[in-house]
């Protein structure tokens, strides 16, 4: 699955009996709410990703982008364990790295999957 542990359901927000047999089904735990009620996802946005998964698209999910500035660790790869700060976000992360024992920088760009905010406040 795209989202792990996640299912996506039909229903009309309003039908509270459909609302708690949902609830009740197996494996069932919550809905996702936003101030105590569901949130719908938009017919369009699932018929898209179903589309891309249908033509082949390999599709990961990201995270929220993180701001230029922010602290991060890389999680996988061959510099797991480095620490740097992004300069530049999008499709990729760009990442400036302090390589304190050499006193300089190196500039690369990385799988946004691969690093994590070190930043308590995310």
């Amino acid at each position: 699955p795209l989202f792990n542990s996640y299912l996506f359901v039909k229903t009309h927000p309003t039908d509270q009996n459909h609302y708690y047999s949902i609830l009740h089904t197996p494996g069932v735990v919550r809905f996702i709410t936003f101030e105590g009620q569901p949130v719908p996802v938009p017919d369009h946005q699932i018929e898209a990703l179903q589309r891309l998964s249908a033509e082949g698209y390999d599709l990961q999910p990201a995270e929220k982008p993180l701001a230029p500035g922010t602290p991060v660790e890389i999680k996988q790869g061959p510099l797991r364990g480095i620490t740097g700060e992004i300069i530049a976000s999008g499709g990729n992360k760009i990442l400036i790295i302090q390589i304190d024992s050499l006193d300089k920088c190196i500039q690369v760009k990385i799988p946004a999957g691969l690093v994590e905010s070190t930043n308590r406040d995310k």
